[in-house]
């Protein structure tokens, strides 16, 4: 999905609506377990960004990815993080 200038704020307003609503039906849970946040919270260029992974569990593994390589970035700068809660089960559950 790509957003061009050159479209009306309707019509880039229609596509990113369609994008989420692919997201929900492709991801139903995962977004909001993986992120804490609702879908329809999405910027364009994160729902955009989500639409490309084709399962839930490609999502999920490149979110802990990216958590894992932001972690050892800052450590490597001197930082400690703080433990985070254990993410939530698929039942929505610790």
């Amino acid at each position: 999905m790509a957003f061009h200038p050159h479209k009306t704020r309707r019509q880039d307003s229609r596509l990113i609506t369609l994008v989420i609503r692919r997201l929900r039906e492709r991801f139903p849970n995962a977004i909001h377990h993986t992120f804490g946040i609702d879908p329809g919270a999405l910027s364009a260029n994160e729902a955009s960004y989500l639409s490309g992974f084709r399962t839930a569990d490609a999502l999920r593994n490149r979110a802990a990815k990216a958590a894992e390589e932001n972690d050892l970035r800052l450590r490597a700068k001197g930082f400690q993080l703080q433990a985070q809660p254990a993410p939530l089960s698929q039942e929505g559950w610790p």
